[in-house]
């Protein structure tokens, strides 16, 4: 799972958001479902994911998507959306992963 995603946010750098197409959106959204499924109350997934790159790769996403001040489509607003529920679960009653999210997203979220 990791792996996957990481490989399909890795092509994120080099994009802004004239390449997002609408199966973009969903497949990040789909990823970030399986992915926040997974880290529910689970610390070996939090764990795992703490040690790779998947937060600062969301911060990415979450930099392209919202750099766009324009129009939100609801493909847009679900994928916010299932990421924040990613970073949630991410956190969720693990305090180093807490002060991770707020360590990487302060900027975005003030």
């Amino acid at each position: 799972m990791e792996g996957q995603l990481l490989n399909s946010l890795e092509k994120l750098h080099d994009l802004s958001l004239d390449h997002f197409s609408p199966d973009c959106y969903d497949c990040l959204t789909d990823c970030y479902r399986l992915c926040r499924n997974m880290l529910a109350l689970d610390p070996t997934n939090q764990q795992a994911v703490h040690k790779s790159e998947l937060v600062s790769k969301t911060r990415t996403v979450f930099k392209l998507v919202t750099a766009n001040t324009m129009e939100k489509t609801e493909n847009v607003l679900v994928l916010l959306r299932c990421g924040v529920q990613f970073m949630g679960n991410y956190c969720s009653g693990n305090p180093p992963n807490q002060q991770h999210i707020w360590e990487e997203f302060c900027d975005i979220f003030r």
